[in-house]
């Protein structure tokens, strides 16, 4: 018997229920209801093989991925690493392993290491990320996508109090999900021959959150590794596989593309042309900004940043401080307002970055992340230049919005103590402000990028990993004795470096010169 009459049969009412005279009207409506009710169960059968009879949520990721995010947002890094670590169990697997929605979840993840200080930890999850998208090239393709765009009717995040955008743009309405397809709706050959069979099915993506992520895995993981990720291997098959554009010809998906590609090619440190595919990047048909704006602008800013052009490079990261704040991605908006710091402060202006006590005040009711972010780098502005007593008020503030939250054992909390040493410092706290700096180190010790990357680059060359050409390089760039730009830009790593001794990685660098016969550097090397 088929699996459709025996539905019918089981969904029979008693004979004796009918009245006599539409006995058989009756009976052929419940036969067309049960039928109606078996096709949508056969249905559920390929949609929902595991239980055909529940309401399932066929959106990937799951919901429980979501409940991450407002944990993440006030700076509970550590709950938020827990919740997606959990929801990762949601994730769509398959006879090829899992799908390209657990992007999000190693992402998100990585991030959250990566806010507690553990880039070796985050660095594994960025790299899972992008071996999902590189094993699924090609998957968008399989998405069922608009056409066209217009203007979102959503109510956005809150304004900018800071400034307002001269770049005169509207947020597309986006769809939160996009119907995919999955599996294959022809599998006579896999059948004939011996493959996996794999029938089609229709599942909700969240594309636009897989997209976003996928830049945040990319984006984190070329900052992990610095000088060193040009010379990864899975950095070339990264860019390799974005560089064949599977995804709708001519379409604006192709946007998104664009800001991948540019990220790719910083990873591979090349930084023209990936500014020239952020450029790209911007707007959706160049039209609306989108989920990878804020941080096309953002690394655009870096990029002038490194170039030495200061004024442009302000600019950039003003936009996408704006952008984020309205697309609510809170980790963009306090990067971009950090670094815009940052450049104000090379530039030698006399005052403060004029955005900063702006968005502190703003940041009070949005997320707290943002608020211990852009107070601390209020305070530490006013410790340089000798107003300790509003630097202590904004590190009071500081203080408050790193209460209770996780954050405050991460590197958000490192830089408020940073500020803190160079407060106590000004004061001529000076046993209290050692006492500070000495905790601070030691954070340092597990957590600096710097000396992670020193590390890694040693670990490498031992390795065999790169060849004594690159691991001279490295060396040479890893190893430096600190300039004035890098006591302006990263005070904290520098300190870091010189603070931490590297006689295995000296050595080493020693002998790879002496391999390579360069004398001048081998009496360089030995008199650090």
């Amino acid at each position: 018997m088929s699996t459709t009459m025996m539905l019918a049969t089981h969904a029979r009412v008693p004979s004796h229920g009918l009245a006599a005279g539409s006995s058989r009207a009756s009976a052929r409506l419940m036969m067309l209801r049960c039928i109606r009710w078996a096709v949508l169960f056969l249905a559920g059968l390929t949609l929902a093989p595991t239980d055909i009879f529940a309401q399932r949520d066929m959106s990937y990721p799951k919901r429980d991925y979501y409940f991450g995010a407002p944990a993440y947002a006030e700076g509970d890094f550590a709950t938020a690493a827990r919740i997606y670590r959990q929801s990762a169990s949601g994730g769509l697997r398959s006879v090829e392993g899992r799908w390209v929605d657990s992007i999000c979840y190693h992402a998100m993840l990585g991030e959250c290491l990566y806010q507690m200080g553990k880039p070796a930890d985050a660095l594994e999850q960025f790299n899972a990320a992008v071996k999902l998208y590189i094993q699924h090239n090609g998957w968008l393709l399989r998405v069922q996508f608009p056409v066209e765009l217009g203007p979102t009717q959503r109510v956005l995040g809150k304004p900018p109090t800071w400034g307002r955008s001269t770049r005169r743009t509207q947020v597309a309405h986006i769809p939160d999900k996009f119907q995919a397809q999955l599996g294959n709706i022809d599998n006579r050959q896999a059948a004939q021959q011996g493959g996996v069979v794999q029938p089609a099915r229709l599942i909700l993506v969240a594309v636009p959150e897989v997209m976003r992520c996928l830049a945040v895995a990319m984006r984190r993981r070329a900052e992990i590794m610095g000088p060193i990720c040009e010379h990864d291997r899975l950095t070339d098959q990264l860019l390799e596989t974005i560089a064949t554009r599977q995804a709708p010809q001519g379409h604006w998906v192709q946007s998104w593309i664009d800001c991948l590609m540019g990220l790719a090619y910083l990873g591979d440190n090349k930084p023209v042309q990936a500014a020239s595919e952020l450029q790209k990047s911007l707007q959706l048909g160049g039209k609306y900004d989108h989920p990878l704006t804020p941080t096309a602008l953002l690394e655009l800013g870096k990029i002038a940043f490194q170039q030495g052009n200061l004024p442009q490079a302000g600019t950039l990261f003003l936009e996408a401080s704006y952008s984020a704040a309205y697309l609510q991605q809170y980790d963009i908006l306090a990067e971009a307002l950090r670094m815009g710091h940052v450049a104000h402060e090379v530039k030698g202006e006399q005052g403060i970055y004029p955005p900063l006590l702006a968005a502190a005040a703003w940041s009070k009711r949005e997320s707290r992340y943002v608020n211990a972010v852009v107070t601390t780098c209020a305070a530490e502005a006013l410790a340089a230049r000798n107003d300790t007593r509003r630097a202590n008020a904004l590190l009071g503030d500081a203080t408050a919005a790193l209460a209770r939250q996780e954050m405050k054992q991460g590197r958000v909390g490192a830089d408020f103590l940073f500020a803190k040493v160079a407060v106590d410092f000004r004061q001529g706290k000076i046993a209290e402000g050692n006492q500070t700096l000495q905790s601070l180190l030691k954070f340092q010790q597990a957590s600096s990028l710097w000396l992670y990357q020193i590390n890694l680059a040693d670990a490498l060359y031992r390795g065999g990993g790169v060849t004594p050409r690159v691991a001279a390089l490295l060396y040479e760039q890893l190893l430096r004795e600190p300039t004035a730009k890098d006591w302006a830009t990263q005070p904290l790593e520098t300190i870091s470096l010189i603070k931490t001794p590297h006689p295995l990685p000296l050595e080493h660098w020693f002998e790879v010169m002496v391999e390579r016969k360069e004398h001048d550097r081998v009496i360089d090397i030995t008199d650090r």
